[in-house]
């Protein structure tokens, strides 16, 4: 069972949520802008209760969020050594948060783009366990799998759990890579598979997995549209290409010292550090995210740019306020954040410029009135464009500002 409690003194955190499972009681801190943050997803519960028999000696949690799945297993078979693994870096630091907070000491956590950087350390594993993301697509799943069975130890067995809407391609992906599966439990919801060892066909090269499509977006004070890749499960919102990045293209300085030095945060797959780099060519641009779907992404679609860029991968600002200050900072608000936490980061962004700099961040307008009616207007932060949906404010730094 679940539940759920207020807010905490944490302006990230926005909820603990009590789980009971396998005889003992754990309280998971949850933070904004992370799947599942409010109650347990029914996918985990129900693979929580088919997990493979007996007592795994090493288990891996494949995108394990705050440690839903992974730290009651841990907690439940005390000699057991798990590793959890997630490409948001906000779900790893409270996925560690709460292994503290309950004194779990068989586990650790990592931060990796799937199975990145984990083979040559650990593994392999006697379970392999998965709340497979819903827009991660067919090739990322094939990677998942191939990789996962690849990674077994013999005898072990990799579980998974997906939305009922994706059951029979997972079937299919598998079939076609010889992998043994079978359907172990399945809702109207959704499905759990076990997989095991088998002669595995070869998959996608690991570089293109998350391969979505390529787009291209013409921007104010660009010679040429942008060319970019997109990854699935990093998707643009309607708004986004239509009016977003538009609008803060418009409003982007006319001229910039020849050596600026640019922030760009929440960069995502890198169009706002594309941007930046082609407006501005001496400058040297900083890209900072939490998603290392994101940051790889950055670096792919921004690869001939150099030492003109530096990507940063962080859960908040501080690293890259450090490598400030700077003359421009751009970027979006993310609007799960909580208006606690969008407040810390707009203050962060303020301070990370140089005396005369100036930042302009794009939003929902929404998003903006919220925090207004909640008498937390930001200080300094004026509205310098507007459209049918979202906003861009600007702020900046007086040249006496220390």
């Amino acid at each position: 069972m679940s539940g759920r409690t207020g807010l905490f003194a944490d302006p990230l955190e926005k909820s603990r949520i009590r789980l009971e499972w396998g005889g003992r009681k754990l309280e998971l801190s949850a933070p904004f802008s992370v799947f599942s943050n409010t109650w347990i997803d029914r996918g985990t519960l129900l693979l929580l209760e088919h997990l493979p028999d007996g007592e795994p000696a090493t288990f891996l949690d494949l995108g394990c969020g705050y440690g839903a799945l992974g730290l009651p297993i841990a907690a439940a078979h005390p000699v057991s050594r798990g590793l959890l693994v997630d490409r948001d870096l906000l779900a790893v630091a409270y996925a560690r948060r709460n292994v503290v907070l309950h004194k779990i000491r068989n586990v650790s956590v990592v931060g990796s783009l799937g199975y990145r950087g984990i083979h040559s350390v650990w593994g392999p594993f006697d379970w392999i366990l998965s709340n497979f993301p819903a827009r991660a697509g067919d090739r990322a799943f094939a990677h998942f799998l191939t990789e996962g069975v690849r990674s077994l130890s013999p005898g072990g067995e990799m579980r998974v759990v997906v939305i009922a809407p994706l059951a029979k391609g997972l079937e299919e992906t598998a079939r076609a890579l010889g992998i043994p599966g079978e359907t172990v439990a399945r809702t109207e919801q959704h499905a759990v598979f076990s997989f095991r060892c088998g002669e595995v066909r070869p998959a996608q090269v690991a570089d293109e997995v998350y391969d979505r499509d390529t787009v291209e977006v013409a921007l104010a004070g660009l010679e040429k549209p942008l060319r970019l890749t997109r990854p699935t499960d990093l998707a643009d919102e309607p708004y986004r290409l239509a009016e977003s990045m538009p609008f803060l293209a418009e409003c982007l300085l006319a001229d910039l010292p020849r050596d600026a030095r640019i922030l760009v945060f929440r960069c995502g797959y890198g169009l706002l550090a594309a941007l930046t780099v082609k407006r501005y060519p001496g400058a040297t641009v900083v890209a900072v995210d939490r998603d290392l779907l994101g940051t790889e992404f950055t670096r792919r679609n921004c690869s001939d740019e150099g030492a003109r860029l530096r990507v940063i991968e962080a859960v908040g600002l501080e690293e890259a306020v450090q490598a400030g200050p700077y003359d421009l900072v751009v970027g979006e608000l993310l609007p799960p954040l909580g208006i606690a936490g969008t407040l810390i980061e707009l203050e962060q962004v303020r301070s990370a410029l140089k005396p005369g700099g100036t930042a302009l961040v794009v939003g929902l307008k929404k998003e903006w009135r919220e925090i207004v009616k909640a008498g937390q207007k930001p200080a300094a932060w004026e509205r310098v464009q507007a459209g049918k949906s979202v906003a861009v404010f600007a702020a900046s730094r007086g040249q006496g500002a220390c």
